[in-house]
């Protein structure tokens, strides 16, 4: 199968805070030995929140089930056939391990058929799903890795902010506090999307088009209009690997 690499490049349209350090009434950019950075795991979230609001339009029951993380009724009959060969009124790890689905057991457990029948289906569900197959889930590891980018040039603003009462809509006492904010004149981060099936490879290329047409919003203040990014097309690129076979680098354009 093949994989892809991606060097993305993006402009900020707001300024941003990531990680928000804090230190008494002040709230810091996340630091690592010294330098400003966006680590991978920003990147992950902002883009799954992304592919979890493109895959809402598919018609499709496995994604439609899709919320926070799990699924709702998750497919059984598959599960409820390993429940019925192997447990009676209670189901033994090492009998467990000795079918396709072995891997989600411990051999030394026991498990009653409910146990055994909602693992399987939930794994089921995971496997379905390319939301789950991109990102990930607590059962496996998912096929996109994004590495953290360094912020080498940028401009620095400090924002004093208030924090409102909600009850009477005014200004706390002794809520003052300031922000440090980047504004960088480029962010530039690399992808790895690892041997993707139709469904991933689809929904991640809606996903890229999505963030082309509308942007991508990551870090804190999200409500205030901050970490607003664009992805710039025309500097962006990709590469195939195809075992040890790797393209020349591609504008992103011909990927979608």
């Amino acid at each position: 199968m093949v994989s892809y690499l991606f060097r993305l490049y993006f402009k900020p349209v707001s300024p941003l805070l990531i990680g928000g350090i804090r230190e008494g009434v002040e709230t810091y950019f996340l630091e690592e030995r010294g330098e400003k950075i966006i680590p991978f795991s920003s990147w992950k979230g902002a883009f799954k929140r992304v592919s979890e609001l493109v895959a809402k339009s598919y018609n499709d029951p496995i994604l439609k089930s899709h919320i926070d993380d799990g699924h709702e009724n998750p497919p059984s009959d598959e599960a409820e056939k390993i429940a019925e060969k192997v447990c009676e009124k209670s189901c033994k790890g090492s009998e467990l391990k000795k079918t396709e689905y072995g891997f989600l057991f411990s051999a030394g457990g026991s498990y009653n058929k409910k146990e055994v029948v909602d693992l399987i289906s939930k794994f089921l569900a995971y496997k379905q799903c390319p939301i789950e197959g991109i990102y990930g889930s607590e059962l496996f590891a998912g096929k996109v890795v994004f590495s953290d980018s360094l912020i080498s040039s940028s401009t620095l603003i400090e924002l004093t902010r208030t924090t409102i009462d909600r009850k009477t809509w005014t200004v706390k006492e002794r809520h003052l506090y300031t922000e440090e904010l980047l504004f960088p004149d480029k962010i530039e981060v690399k992808v790895l999307l690892r041997n993707p099936n139709d469904k991933e490879i689809k929904l991640w290329k809606e996903t890229l088009d999505f963030i082309e047409k509308l942007g991508l919003q990551i870090g804190n203040g999200k409500s205030k209009g901050q970490g607003l990014l664009n992805l710039d097309v025309k500097e962006s690129t990709f590469r195939k690997v195809d075992g040890t076979k790797i393209s020349p680098e591609e504008n992103i354009e011909k990927f979608r």
